[in-house]
């Protein structure tokens, strides 16, 4: 698939003749390559971000004691990590989209 892939990222002008079972190749290497990039981007947006209370206050704009609060009235919630309080980002913009809307 390399060598097809410098003759299609050339910018001059080429005529091919290429047999079936090149093109089946190319298309296999092609939409392998596709899986492969679509999985990772998928794995990426799948790992959740855990906030430290001074995190997730600043980016909401409160004090830490409001987090607080907000956990109280089962806003928010703080999970442990690692033995600290955290709070998921997901949940964050969650919530910062319930007030919105």
């Amino acid at each position: 698939m390399g060598k097809l892939n410098e003759i299609l990222n050339d910018s001059s002008s080429a005529l091919l003749i290429v047999s079936a079972a090149d093109l089946k190749e190319f298309a296999h290497d092609l939409l392998k390559s596709a899986r492969i990039e679509a999985e990772q981007q998928l794995k990426e947006q799948q790992k959740e971000r855990y906030l430290t209370g001074k995190e997730a206050a600043k980016m909401l704009g409160v004090d830490t004691s409001t987090l607080w609060r907000w956990g109280k009235a089962g806003h928010l919630h703080a999970v442990d990590v690692g033995g600290m309080k955290k709070y998921k980002l997901s949940e964050i913009n969650n919530f910062v989209k319930s007030k919105e809307g």
